[in-house]
């Protein structure tokens, strides 16, 4: 499994609200790992909790990547009440 995997999950996710949603009822990290890679494996993806987790790491410990942080992937996921004005 390669990042590009994740990366299209994660493009999917983001432009798909009924996936979305069923990110909402998580408001935890295992939670959204795992419901991650549940998610995944019905959409056809072939992941593990462990290469999320890496993933997750990945975008959120590169700054300039332009990529998400915990509490802006909680955000996309339903952790957040309303978007930050941060968010870019």
């Amino acid at each position: 499994m390669s990042s590009a995997t994740l990366d299209r999950f994660y493009q999917e996710v983001v432009s798909d609200t009924t996936l979305q949603q069923r990110f909402q009822s998580v408001n935890d990290r295992e939670a959204i790992v795992n419901t991650a890679v549940q998610i995944g494996q019905e959409k056809g993806y072939n992941f593990t909790s462990e290469e999320v987790e890496d993933w997750i790491n990945t975008q959120t410990n590169s700054p300039s990547s332009g990529e998400l942080k915990d509490e802006e992937l909680e955000t996309v996921a339903g952790g957040g009440d309303k978007p930050r004005d941060d968010f870019k």
